[in-house]
């Protein structure tokens, strides 16, 4: 089994749909793939799968309930017809137990850590998963960093502004020094504007500004040899449709589903060593 987590400098980068989508497209291409939410403090994925009445991710690392309890088969006619199956587990949304989240311990932190390598075990030897997706946190928290540590895939997710480029900067070089040496470790460019680009005759600097970034995000990945795994385009429609969408689904043949499908390819290969 293979491990991917899906990170980023900061919050609102379009992680969770990123993640969300390319799980599902492993799920389309045959594998057996479980997507967690390690998003503890700003959970998600909740919205798409609703909430649950058993327990969650938080209760099972860090309150000693039963692994078994916290997984649910998604079921979808679009999906399960192609052979893979897709777990799914959630955090909990509830405020306050996000509340609680937030002052988890360190030996807490430690503790689940445990936990989190167990599950790894038995998602591999009893559920038969070739693929593990987590959708971390922003930045690197106790909580995300637990997540990291047992990737062997670390997805970078980044929107093409100043304040994503340079934070992204700062965390690939303090993953380079840290946990993340002996990881692959690429970059995702969301809604990104090659595919889709739009001369700006009202506001021609944004063209420049854009054309900036883009030319500094490659400058970088080539120069620290990090690879990118996407370049996925920004349409509006995607922007505007509603959160509790698997666009891959139900649209697959939009732009945005080719650049998710390229994405999740790059996801296999990679995490391969190939």
């Amino acid at each position: 089994m293979k491990t991917i987590s899906f990170n980023s400098y900061k919050g609102g980068t379009g992680k969770t749909n990123t993640s969300l989508n390319c799980a599902v497209q492993l799920t389309r291409l045959g594998n057996n793939v479980c997507l967690l939410d390690f998003d503890f403090l700003g959970p998600a994925l909740f919205a798409v799968f609703g909430t649950r009445e058993n327990t969650y991710l938080n209760d099972a690392f860090y309150e000693g309930a039963s692994l078994d309890d916290v997984l649910f088969d998604y079921k979808n006619p679009k999906l399960n017809k192609t052979g893979g199956n897709l777990l799914v587990g959630l955090a909990d949304p509830k405020p306050e137990i996000i509340s609680k989240a937030s002052s988890y311990t360190e030996d807490q932190h430690r503790d689940a850590f445990g936990v989190i390598m167990e599950f790894q075990e038995v998602l591999e030897d009893e559920f038969l998963v070739d693929y593990m997706i987590i959708d971390t946190g922003p930045g690197i928290r106790r909580d995300v960093a637990n997540a990291l540590i047992i990737s062997n895939v670390i997805a970078l997710v980044l929107k093409p502004t100043k304040a994503d480029l340079e934070g992204t900067k700062l965390v690939v070089d303090h993953m380079m020094k840290g946990f993340a040496q002996d990881k692959f470790l690429g970059l995702i460019m969301n809604r990104s504007l090659e595919r889709s680009w739009q001369d700006h005759a009202t506001l021609a600097s944004a063209d420049t500004e854009y054309n900036s970034i883009t030319q500094d995000l490659y400058s970088f990945a080539k120069k620290k040899e990090v690879f990118i795994l996407a370049d996925i385009p920004c349409y509006c429609d995607i922007a505007r449709s509603q959160s509790d969408k698997i666009v891959i689904l139900e649209h697959p043949e939009h732009p945005f589903s080719q650049a998710i499908e390229e994405l999740a390819t790059n996801v296999k290969i990679k995490s391969e060593g190939e």
